[in-house]
């Protein structure tokens, strides 16, 4: 029965493949009886007698629906996993410096961290990501990322606060074309001279889009 309705399933949502072709229809049908020995009329058989024996046919269904749902959650378990390898096999993060680091206000030279690259491998699609920790925030004190993207035509700009300790990400906006150059900064306001900022596992990640076809099992 489980088998009979994935098969079922299957033909009713390829109409295109199956929907005018019952001799496709027939074998992939005839297919689950020869894995299970059986044939077409025994299998009819003994769903005339279940018929007449509800009870125990309920309970074959409820364990076939409970196997449709451990299929599922394994399926998609499965599907996670690939697409969590896939982000991280097509995130590659291009920030050569070191990884952590300083802010401090008191020295103009310590105060600030700059990356430029000016070369990309882009795809429509692609996107640019600024992710680090930060500790050493005092209330009131909130260092500005500035973030600037040449493209072929345009140049796009991005400011935003870093509001409190922790990981912090910063994502640019989708649909970027062209990428021809990126530069990113991390600012302390003038106002505050004595702060003491740690960075660490600072990284700027080119996302690249990934695109597979994909084959539907039967």
């Amino acid at each position: 029965m489980y088998d009979v309705n994935l098969a079922e399933a299957e033909i009713n949502d390829n109409h295109q493949i199956f929907g005018h072709n019952n001799e496709k229809k027939q074998e992939l049908l005839n297919s689950i009886f020869k894995k299970h020995k059986i044939t077409r009329q025994e299998f009819d058989t003994s769903l005339v007698w279940y018929n007449a024996h509800m009870e125990t046919y309920f309970k074959i269904c409820d364990r076939v629906n409970k196997r449709y749902v451990a299929g599922m959650d394994l399926l998609q378990k499965k599907i996670d996993e690939e697409a969590r390898l896939l982000a991280k096999l097509n995130r590659v993060n291009i920030f050569e410096g070191e990884p952590g680091f300083f802010l401090q206000a008191a020295s103009q030279l310590q105060n600030s961290i700059s990356l430029k690259v000016d070369s990309f491998e882009w795809n429509r699609g692609d996107n640019l990501e600024i992710t680090f920790d930060i500790l050493g925030l005092d209330k009131g004190m909130k260092p500005e990322l500035l973030c600037y993207v040449l493209c072929e035509d345009t140049i796009i700009f991005e400011k935003e606060k870093i509001q409190s300790n922790g990981s912090f990400l910063k994502s640019m906006p989708s649909g970027m074309d062209k990428v021809k150059c990126f530069s990113a900064s991390i600012h302390i306001p003038d106002s505050i001279p004595h702060a003491n900022i740690f960075i660490n596992n600072f990284g700027i990640f080119h996302c690249k889009t990934f695109q597979k076809n994909r084959e539907k099992v039967i």
